[in-house]
């Protein structure tokens, strides 16, 4: 990438509290491996929706793609690394959302509690890219190979309530 960034935020307003936290890259490129599963049409494989729209014999159109096969050499070449499998991997992450709630006042008529927060936590709940997939990919689970997509998970996405209380 060109370069890396993140953002930091909270803000109190009386007994809320709010924080937001977020993290990006610009100028990053993914090599997409994964075309060589989805773009071949003589497989048992879910292929892309962009296969629909190819070159069939009769057609007159010929700036449509061509199809691909495994048996045909003439029609490998969507499998040679090209230009068209580098994709725009620039993205914007907000990776923590934290509302809370401080419930001191509504607790202090109970002797036993001290003071207690109510929190409502999302994480990695919004990622902003042209990339279709996750934008911090690699190869595999365990791959130093970054940035390059072969259909791996995505992060999770998780939302979470707590209470912390002090006795």
């Amino acid at each position: 990438p060109d370069f890396t960034y993140g953002v930091t935020s909270f803000v109190t307003w009386k007994d809320f509290g709010l924080r937001i936290v977020g993290n990006g890259e610009q100028g990053s490129l993914i090599y997409d491996l994964s075309r060589e599963i989805e773009l071949n049409t003589s497989d048992d494989f879910n292929p892309r929706r962009e296969v629909l729209n190819r070159y069939r014999p009769g057609d007159t159109d010929f700036s449509i793609r061509t199809p691909t096969t495994e048996t045909a050499q003439s029609s490998q070449r969507y499998r040679w690394p090209n230009s068209l499998a580098v994709n725009n991997g620039s993205f914007f992450r907000i990776s923590n959302i934290t509302l809370s709630y401080r419930l001191d006042r509504l607790l202090q008529n109970v002797e036993s509690i001290r003071g207690a927060t109510l929190t409502l936590t999302a994480q990695n709940p919004f990622v902003f890219s042209p990339w279709r997939g996750n934008p911090e990919t690699s190869r595999g689970p365990n791959s130093f190979q970054r940035n390059i997509n072969y259909n791996t998970y995505p992060s999770v996405r998780s939302f979470v309530v707590g209470l912390n209380a002090n006795l």
